[in-house]
């Protein structure tokens, strides 16, 4: 997945996080990845699920709540639209 990942390949990365998350690593970095991920390549609902989730398991890391906020923010305004 981290190669994928660093080679800008976000819809081949997803599957490796997904799978990490699955069998139970709770790291940081994998859902931070992983929401990235996603936000590449606009699966922005996944995103919100995925940092609500991060926020839940894991003690709160600043990066996930901004990156929340932001599409807390985003998404009430395609709403609007």
């Amino acid at each position: 997945g981290e190669r994928h990942f660093f080679d800008g390949n976000f819809t081949s990365a997803i599957p490796f996080y997904i799978s990490a998350l699955e069998k139970g690593l709770r790291d940081e970095r994998v859902y931070l990845r992983l929401g990235d991920s996603y936000l590449a390549t606009e699966r922005f609902r996944d995103a919100v699920t995925l940092y609500e989730e991060m926020l839940q398991k894991l003690p709160p890391h600043p990066k996930a709540v901004q990156k929340l906020a932001r599409l807390y923010d985003q998404l009430s305004g395609a709403d609007r639209a």
